[in-house]
């Protein structure tokens, strides 16, 4: 990582910091820098698409919805349809992500495995 001297301070680009786990939403005046824990995640015991800690939770890839086959329309700016509820998905790290208990309430649960979670889709 390479620092560049601005007026007497040293900085370093902001994608640097922790590559593909840092991202940033645009506040009035500038950036707000945002760092999401990436999470080892199993689908039915399946290596999947990292997850990512946010606000106490677990959000999965939008592509688990294929993977559990839950049935879903996709209907712009990161609203999805799932079984006639409307879920809203977060954008981190430039892909849509879905906490974990809205994919399918009731149906899915977890279990702890070393560096994250197996999540076990029971239509």
């Amino acid at each position: 990582m390479k620092g560049i001297s601005i007026n007497g301070g040293i900085y370093i680009h902001w994608s640097e910091l922790a590559p593909g786990k840092v991202t940033y939403k645009t506040i009035s005046g500038g950036y707000n820098f945002i760092y999401y824990p990436s999470v080892k995640v199993q689908l039915n015991g399946k290596d999947a698409p990292q997850g990512y800690f946010k606000g106490g939770t677990t959000y999965l890839h939008y592509s688990a919805l294929r993977t559990f086959n839950i049935p879903f329309t996709y209907k712009g700016m990161g609203v999805y349809n799932i079984q006639g509820r409307t879920v809203q998905a977060d954008v981190i790290n430039g892909s849509f992500y879905i906490r974990w208990s809205l994919l399918a309430p009731g149906k899915v649960s977890y279990q702890r495995i070393d560096g994250g979670y197996n999540f076990i889709y029971q239509p």
